[in-house]
Parts: structure tokens; C-alpha cells; sequence
């Protein structure tokens, strides 16, 4: 994409491990921040989540996000974050919540949620579903 010269010029910049990892994480949060304009631009999102466990035995909670863009429908990866305790529907619904307090998502703006339908997504009285419903009712399940 670049001429033989232009590489040879970059070559000789010194890149550290920590300028790399620095300019890494600045991309990331770029990356999310212009995610998360989008998705108060859009006004309307419906997150898609899982709960995983890794082969070391810790358990995440996986998260994309349909939204409207402009005139188009697109859906971006939110986050994978781990649960601290158990994957029960109050603990997913407490890390979900913890992210739409840290960057300002209104639940009223959740429209929509799809889960993979475990116990801990639908119970009637702790699940994750049961939660959302209480911010939200007229959120779409």
C-alpha cells in the first residue's frame, strides 16, 4: 500500500512494547467512544448477550449491539467483561447496568434484548430478562 522508501522510513521509528501497547488501548477507546455516539445518535439499540465460561474456569459476559446508523441496521461488539461471582440473572444484569451507567445508555433506549435462553436470562423473579423488564417495560423479549 506504501512505496519501498515510505516502509524503509517507518522501519527506522523506534516503537517501545509500551508505546505499542499505549497506542493499542488509545485505539480501543476510540473504538468504543464512537461506538457508544452511535448508539446515543441512534436512540433506539437492542444488545445481544451471553454468558461464557473460559477453559481456565472464569466466567464472562459477552455483549453486541444492533443499532441504527444513519438509514442502516449494523451490529458492533459492546464488551466482554467478567462476572465477578456466579452467572445468575442479577449478576448479569448487574454488569450490564454498571455499563450503560459508565457511558450514559438509557434503558429506556434498550428496545429489544436476545438471549441464548438459560435459566438465569428468563427466570420469572432474578432473571436477567426480569431485571431489564423492570427498567423497561415495554422493552421487546
Amino acid at each position: 500500500m506504501i512505496s519501498q522508501e515510505a516502509a524503509k522510513e517507518i522501519k527506522k521509528i523506534p516503537a517501545s512494547a509500551e508505546t505499542i501497547s499505549r497506542r493499542i488501548n488509545d485505539i480501543s477507546n476510540d473504538i468504543k467512544l464512537t461506538l457508544i455516539e452511535k448508539l446515543r445518535a441512534s436512540g433506539v439499540f437492542a444488545p445481544q448477550v451471553d454468558e461464557s465460561t473460559d477453559n481456565s474456569g472464569h466466567a464472562h459476559l459477552i455483549s453486541n449491539v444492533r443499532y441504527v446508523d444513519r438509514y442502516e441496521l449494523k451490529e458492533d461488539f459492546l464488551f466482554c467483561l467478567p462476572l465477578p461471582n456466579h452467572t445468575t440473572g442479577e449478576e448479569i444484569f448487574k454488569v450490564k447496568e454498571e455499563c450503560f451507567n459508565e457511558h450514559n445508555l438509557e434503558w429506556h433506549n434498550c428496545i429489544s434484548v436476545c438471549t441464548d435462553g438459560p435459566a438465569a436470562m428468563i427466570r420469572k423473579v432474578k432473571g436477567f430478562i426480569t431485571k431489564i423488564a423492570e427498567k423497561n417495560p415495554n422493552i421487546q423479549k
